[in-house]
């Protein structure tokens, strides 16, 4: 039983990039005063979600279907914490549903395996 593997394309190593200088510059603000404000469990949930979204990054960068996935998750998760803490940030969740629709059109040719 074989299987086609196809090449990340392009706009996938683009996303990739511009991912991982987001996660970069978004990490120093976990130990920000403003963070620890907001509560005692919130800069380290807010650390994890960029762990995993930094995971999702890795994962679409080997072209991989649970990188989309993670995506996902991660988006999701955004959401319900920002809406609960009243942080919820409009741009930046429409940026990533952008990106989780462009994401979708390469699902089918991404590698199912780890």
């Amino acid at each position: 039983m074989g299987y086609t593997t196809y090449t990340r394309p392009k706009f996938v190593t683009l996303i990739c990039i511009v991912g991982f200088l987001l996660v970069l510059f978004s990490m120093p603000s976990v130990f920000s005063p403003d963070t620890r404000a907001m509560g005692d469990y919130y800069p380290a949930l807010f650390g994890m979600l960029i762990a995993f979204r930094f995971i999702a990054y890795v994962g679409l960068w080997h072209f991989k279907r649970w990188g989309v996935e993670l995506f996902m998750y991660t988006i999701f998760a955004n959401v319900i914490i920002g809406l609960l803490t009243d942080t919820f940030n409009v741009v930046g969740t429409v940026y990533h549903v952008i990106i989780l629709v462009i994401l979708a059109f390469f699902y089918k040719k991404m590698d199912r395996n780890l």
